[in-house]
């Protein structure tokens, strides 16, 4: 009875807050941008917006005068008879536009001002696709330029973009201006006479590169730019800009992680130029907070700070939740060290569509789930065997499970991807494909396997397949290990460990599973079958991979360089880039390797101005990355907004990489925007994916608690009729019910019950709390601390799965042991490991298991919003009438800008509610 009050209660609560979120989902989350304490330029070219809660942030009052030419700060047409600035040339009207001069006075603003630690303060770009980033780059180091400081230094993302940067100087009216490419500069010191004033243009790979002799390309920026200091790199003023810079976020600082060697260099030149004018331009420069290591300019921790260092910082922060991102946000732009807009989504429209897997990719996926399950028992098999260390064994098998299984689903995607293009070609549409990953590296290794027999490779590569492949024949034990007996007993010498001695039985159940591989019909690679399908000529092909398949006349396959007629490799997605633009190719495809600086949107000053569908095929594993794609196609000066459709299979297990963009997107929205909701922009309907949150944690836990106890009592009741055959047609008897109500009661009360049943019925008890024992017995599960809280869940699976099958599946996915208790503490609440293995069931079974799951955690949803335990977020408060209830109270003034912590208090009339 308590249980079904519960489950009434609980879906009343869902029905109302699914009310509730509908309210808030149409509540708009930006509104119209303009400047407010600017008033240089004209108006953007196109509308830009920023979120809502950063719009009710004020900026800190202006005092900086930039050196720009009259003509640039007004908007006019100009250069070239300026008396001011004789050395200008000619530039159209609105070169900059006010949005675009505002991040300039800004960035000169704070440039003026010191952090407490004496460093000079930095400045965060963070400004949307379609802004104009590059424009306000070139605009801030032209007003150092004309200030005097004639020395700077650009890093950006490829080499490509070293073009765009002295085209942003050239529309300023700056062509003359120097840019040295410093990865086409020979290594050691250079020639003043050659390399004077100007813009020292390197990627990100150029700040660590270094040569065979040890010398590094950081010490050449550094030593150039001191030159204009006397030689003392103390005292170098120039401009030190980031583009791209969530390049350098994967940066560890004490936190016990390790660093890339990019988020070093970025941190390092900045410290050996401690008064450098820094700008930080990024529209997805940090997904969480630790990726905001790299930014020590901001002078948001360190001497002086209520933080003493980065590490207490993101700890104080990740602690305190995503509306603690947001706050950050809005405390940056009142402090003037932060401007984040973004172009209106107005005219676009997004939607996710699920691909429902037909009969005959169902049966292929259970078929490689079949082969998984039967790989993970022949590797612990073989590990016992040869006397091997399973652990390394199984953290490669678990990471290549879940790549196998994504992999394996982008090729189903596929086929939809084509039915898509196709109709959209029919409709007058052009279409870009955007994917992560291209399968070079595994069409590589089939490759070389092909030359190492003597043949050559004449087929498309299945990427699945050769994942799998790659697992069985270089992970899977077939020798004896070091140190493990032999046979004959004894152990192996150092002469028979060079002779590695192979276990035969290994080695047969390696070729087994290789054989068994080879006859499972696997897809080829998502990026070769949609390429195949509409023909090289028709493609228009932007990735990082030097090879592919290409079909010949004969309907024959062949493998070959992209890079064709004369077109350098480095050429060559530039090349296609104009094709795809130029109209002769109206499909694009494009990886992670050309998400950056390449614009495909219809642009009037271009051929192809159709409008674009824009499908992504493959789920990216971090929000940047899916911003970015988003980014190609929709930019200033277009003609028609992209449609966007997000691929989704229908299989459970999928929502795993869903859910890590949402929660990442989430993040990103909270601190590069003031808005959780801010980061979705088009994708918002990617938020209700988002499980990785502790909502999604506490369910999972809540889950295997239930899972395990009713499991537990299904299988004593299951066992008690058997034992006592006292049911008829599967409906128990009152026999029955009494024989396991008292087995379950505790021993000593129990004991007195039993007592008083009949003696034949006496032995079946304690049978039956042997046998219950037994399967208890070493069990370390212990009920969550989340059920004090939120009370036993009311939830069951589907009809389509029982208590006992449940507990299996869990068992099956090595998420919880025999006793139905998980490996460890945190894997209670591993939301990421549970729906990695989940990909590692049959379909119908995963998309049951996932059901469940989702149905506890729109419970602990609800629940925790009916308590009060939801966390708190920015949010508008209306009503009635809302008034002041107090006088304003002023907290905190910051000394640099003067920005105010306010405190107010409200009264709030929300109206009659019946």
């Amino acid at each position: 009875i308590v249980q079904t009050t519960q489950a009434v209660n609980s879906d009343a609560l869902e029905v109302e807050t699914a009310e509730e979120e509908a309210a808030i989902a149409s509540a708009p989350v930006f509104r119209a941008y303009r400047p407010l304490k600017v008033k240089y330029g004209l108006s953007h070219p196109e509308p830009i917006v920023e979120s809502c809660s950063m719009a009710s942030v004020e900026p800190p009052d202006v005092f900086y005068r930039p050196g720009l030419p009259s003509s640039l700060l007004s908007g006019r047409r100009g250069g070239g008879n300026d008396p001011l600035h004789p050395e200008w040339l000619p530039h159209d009207s609105c070169a900059l536009s006010a949005a675009q001069l505002e991040a300039l006075v800004y960035a000169g603003q704070r440039h003026s001002q010191q952090n407490p630690d004496d460093t000079r303060g930095g400045f965060f770009i963070g400004d949307g696709t379609g802004v104009g980033k590059g424009r306000e780059i070139a605009s801030i180091i032209l007003d150092n330029v004309a200030q005097g400081r004639y020395r700077s230094i650009w890093v950006s993302l490829s080499t490509a973009l070293y073009y765009d940067a002295k085209r942003d100087f050239r529309d300023l009216g700056r062509a003359d201006i120097n840019v040295y490419p410093l990865h086409k500069l020979p290594y050691g010191p250079l020639d003043p006479a050659d390399y004077g004033d100007g813009v020292m243009f390197c990627t990100y790979q150029s700040l660590i590169a270094q040569n065979k002799h040890s010398e590094r390309r950081i010490d050449q920026l550094v030593t150039w730019a001191a030159a204009s200091a006397s030689g003392d790199p103390a005292r170098f003023e120039g401009c030190i800009c980031f583009d791209e810079a969530h390049r350098a976020k994967n940066l560890a600082l004490d936190r016990g992680g390790k660093g890339t060697k990019t988020g070093e260099m970025v941190l390092g030149i900045q410290k050996q130029l401690p008064q450098a004018r820094v700008l930080y331009v990024s529209a997805t420069a940090a997904a969480e907070v630790k990726d905001l290591g790299y930014m020590s300019r901001l002078g948001l921790w360190g001497r002086g700070t209520p933080f003493p260092d980065f590490s207490t910082f993101a700890a104080k922060i990740e602690r305190a939740g995503v509306g603690a991102m947001e706050l950050l946000a809005m405390d940056m732009k009142a402090r003037g060290m932060f401007v984040s807009r973004m172009l209106a989504f107005t005219g676009c429209s997004f939607e996710v569509r699920e691909c429902t897997l037909d009969q005959q990719n169902e049966r292929l996926y259970d078929e490689a789930v079949e082969l998984w399950d039967d790989m993970l028992t022949a590797l612990e098999k073989c590990v016992e065997m040869c006397g091997s260390d399973g652990a390394h064994p199984l953290r490669l098998y678990w990471g290549a499970h879940q790549s196998f299984f994504k992999q394996l689903l982008n090729s189903i995607k596929a086929r939809n991807a084509i039915d898509e293009t196709e109709e959209a070609l029919r409709q007058g549409k052009c279409v870009v494909i955007g994917l992560l990953s291209t399968g070079e590296a595994k069409a590589n290794e089939a490759a070389e396997r092909e030359n190492r027999a003597g043949r050559e490779l004449d087929s498309e590569v299945s990427t699945p397949q050769e994942i799998a492949r790659s697992l069985i024949e270089q992970h899977l034990p077939t020798t004896r290990a070091e140190g493990a007996p032999r046979d004959g007993g004894g152990l192996t010498n150092g002469f028979e460990l060079l002779e590695q001695p192979a276990v035969p039985e290994a080695v047969q159940i390696r070729d087994k599973l290789l054989r068994r591989l080879d006859a499972i019909d696997m897809p080829s690679n998502a990026l070769d079958l949609v390429i195949g399908h509409f023909g090289v000529e028709h493609v228009a092909e932007m990735t990082g991979r030097k090879m592919r398949f290409v079909k010949d006349g004969a309907g024959g396959t062949r493998w070959e360089a992209r890079a064709q007629n004369g077109v350098s490799q480095d050429q060559i997605n530039i090349a296609e880039k104009d094709a795809f633009m130029g109209g002769t190719k109206r499909v694009a495809i494009i990886s992670d390797a050309a998400s950056s600086g390449i614009s495909l949107h219809a642009d009037p000053r271009f051929a192809n101005t159709r409008q674009r569908l824009h499908i992504t095929l493959e789920l990216a594993w971090s929000a940047d990355k899916m911003l970015q794609q988003f980014g190609r196609t929709h930019r200033s000066n277009q003609i028609t907004a992209p449609h966007y459709v997000l691929l989704v299979s229908n299989v459970g297990g999928e929502k795993r990489f869903a859910s890590s963009v949402a929660r990442r997107l989430e993040m990103l929205g909270a601190i590069t925007r003031g808005d959780r909701r801010g980061g979705h922009g088009a994708a918002a309907d990617l938020v209700q994916y988002n499980l990785d949150t502790v909502h999604g944690h506490t369910a999972l836990a809540l889950m295997f608690d239930a899972v395990a106890e009713k499991s537990e009592a299904a299988a004593l009741w299951e066992r008690a009729l058997r034992m006592l055959q006292c049911h008829r047609q599967g409906v128990p008897t009152l026999l029955g019910l009494a024989v396991v109500a008292v087995a379950q009661k505790k021993q000593a009360q129990g004991n007195r019950d039993v007592a008083r049943l009949p003696q034949g019925l006496q032995k079946y008890v304690l049978k039956l709390r042997e046998w219950a024992s037994q399967r208890q017995s070493g069990s370390s599960r212990q009920r969550p601390q989340e059920r004090n809280v939120y009370g036993d869940c009311p939830k069951s699976p589907t009809p389509k799965m029982s208590w006992t099958t449940a507990g299996e599946v869990l068992k099956r996915m090595r998420v919880l042991n025999a006793n139905l208790a998980t490996q460890t503490d945190a894997d209670r609440h591993n939301i990421n490991k549970f729906l990695n293995r989940l990909l590692g069931l049959p379909v119908q079974t995963q998309n049951a298991l996932f059901e469940y799951y989702t149905s506890v955690f729109k419970w602990v949803v609800v629940t925790a919003k009916a308590t009060g335990r939801l966390e708190p977020s920015i949010e508008t408060i209306s009503g009635e009438s809302v008034s002041l209830a107090t006088e304003p109270e002023v907290l905190h003034k910051e000394p640099n800008s003067s920005a105010l912590t306010v405190h107010y208090t409200l009264s709030v009339d929300s109206g009659l509610s019946l």
